[in-house]
């Protein structure tokens, strides 16, 4: 079995697409979100101790835009 026969579930659609089409979808924002809201809590995760500040949801997404859709949209190729 290649990667192209491979079938993907969109949660968003809730169906099942093959690769072609998986890797051809549109931006979707909510998904884009829900990818941002995942990283800042890797981000939380990674900087959890007492001495340190973690950035709120809405700062980390400011500050990090540009870099969260370049890898967001890594994903999708």
């Amino acid at each position: 079995m290649s990667v192209e026969d491979a079938q993907y579930y969109i949660s968003e659609t809730k169906q099942f697409v093959n690769y072609l089409k998986f890797k051809s979808r549109p931006f979707n924002e909510s998904v884009f979100n829900s990818f941002k809201i995942r990283m800042w809590l890797d981000y939380c995760d990674e900087y959890n101790n007492i001495l340190s500040e973690h950035m709120s949801l809405e700062r980390y997404c400011n500050k990090y835009n540009d870099w969260l859709r370049e890898k967001y949209e890594e994903t999708l190729q």
